[in-house]
């Protein structure tokens, strides 16, 4: 089998980006829940290291002699997954309750001084400080794996479809006789605000009957709703159970859940899922902060959208008074709402190995306040879905695309 990373990055050339580090292949008999072949190329230092003396993991790009029996034959590929995370796998049943964590993406999981418990997430003690690759899989179904050939080649694309002119055997070929190819997917979607930009009245009635322009704002933090904490390794076959969703900030979550429609209420806090900020608007360009996170496909997108939460908070001094009030104020946004009916992507909501990049103005207070009674005794039930940015609160700009900006790191421009 060989292996590469067929959909990443191409406008911005990362290296890093197409690195796999780790390779597990299984093979079942097709329509039964027989394992018929599996391997396993786990984690192994390369004994080199970089300028700032920082050894590497080896790179996988090719798995041979996988031993099987003939016959139709599902295959499995996942690359860069936990190391001894499949040890257990025995037979089918047991392969598709196999799953990824959200907050072990982009983590080799062993920090400075946490010595070798072997609990890491993803792949042993060393290299320290780095990351790996993200998690990528790919299954093919039903393949004739029966042709009596001495060995069957599956994702070379050269010399037919085999390794070299004199290879004995047999390539794997698609609908149109070509070599099928192998390119991994990754498993999980990157989000990203790039700007935050506001266009307010100049005067506003954050109490009845009092407008004042004597008022400012600043943005204190972002945080994800929604967000699927747990993912199947092949979503399209067999899907995550429902619920398994984290939220970013306990106090926001707490304030809007009883408020909104559309979000869950068993999530569970994951402080990834959190950004603090302390800015009058937001420009990656110019604060250089990075506000963006993994999401995961959500199978529950219809009811349970994975958003953004912005929080904002307004001081605002009232004509005829000296005091000072603050009031904090929420805005929702779901990812990728309107998908295929802007025509900017042919999915709604999240999906897997695709980027989203958004732009928001902000063009008024809206109605989730926290902190004023006034205010929050008259809210009315809103949906992340649609309320603010259908009230003219909101206005955002969508970019979706599997190569919008790298995979890894903080660049997102």
């Amino acid at each position: 089998t060989k292996t590469q990373n067929g959909l990443r990055g191409t406008e911005i050339d990362l290296e890093g980006e197409k690195k796999i580090y780790s390779l597990a292949v299984f093979i079942f008999k097709s329509g039964t829940n027989e394992l018929d072949g599996k391997k396993i190329i786990k984690r192994e230092l390369s004994g080199a290291a970089d300028d700032q003396n920082r050894k590497d993991y080896k790179e996988v790009s090719e798995m041979k002699d996988i031993e099987l029996t003939a016959g139709m034959r599902d295959i499995y590929i996942i690359a860069n997954a936990p190391d001894n995370h499949f040890d257990g796998v025995n037979n089918w049943t047991s392969f598709t309750t196999s799953t990824e964590l959200l907050g072990e993406q982009k983590t080799y999981g062993s920090k400075i001084d946490d010595g070798t418990s072997g609990e890491t997430p993803i792949g042993g003690e060393v290299p320290e400080e780095k990351y790996t690759n993200l998690v990528m899989t790919q299954s093919f179904k039903n393949l004739p794996l029966n042709s009596g050939a001495e060995k069957h080649y599956l994702g070379y694309t050269e010399n037919g479809g085999i390794p070299s002119a004199d290879s004995p055997g047999t390539p794997l070929l698609d609908g149109d006789k070509k070599p099928i190819k192998v390119e991994l997917v990754r498993l999980v979607a990157r989000v990203a605000i790039q700007k935050i930009s506001f266009n307010l009245p100049k005067s506003y009635e954050f109490e009845t009957g009092k407008p004042t322009s004597n008022f400012n704002h600043y943005i204190d933090g972002v945080f994800m709703l929604n967000a699927k904490n747990i993912s199947s390794y092949f979503p399209d076959e067999f899907s995550t159970s429902d619920g398994n969703f984290g939220q970013g900030n306990t106090e926001g979550y707490n304030f809007l859940v009883g408020k909104t429609t559309n979000i869950s209420a068993n999530a569970v806090l994951a402080d990834y899922l959190y950004k603090p900020l302390s800015f009058p608007e937001y420009d990656i360009i110019n604060n250089q902060v990075p506000l963006w996170f993994y999401a995961f496909e959500n199978n529950q997108s219809e009811n349970y959208p994975t958003g953004f939460v912005i929080g904002v908070k307004y001081q605002y001094i009232n004509p005829n008074e000296t005091e000072t009030k603050e009031l904090k104020v929420y805005y929702l946004l779901a990812v990728n709402r309107n998908g295929k009916d802007n025509g900017k992507a042919d999915h709604d909501f999240i999906k897997r190995n695709n980027q989203y990049g958004l732009n928001v103005t902000i063009k008024g207070v809206g109605n989730l306040i926290a902190g004023y009674s006034t205010k929050s005794a008259s809210l009315r039930t809103a949906d992340i879905l649609s309320a603010q940015e259908d009230a003219g609160v909101l206005e955002i700009e969508e970019t979706v695309g599997p190569n919008l900006f790298p995979w890894t790191g903080d660049i997102y421009k």
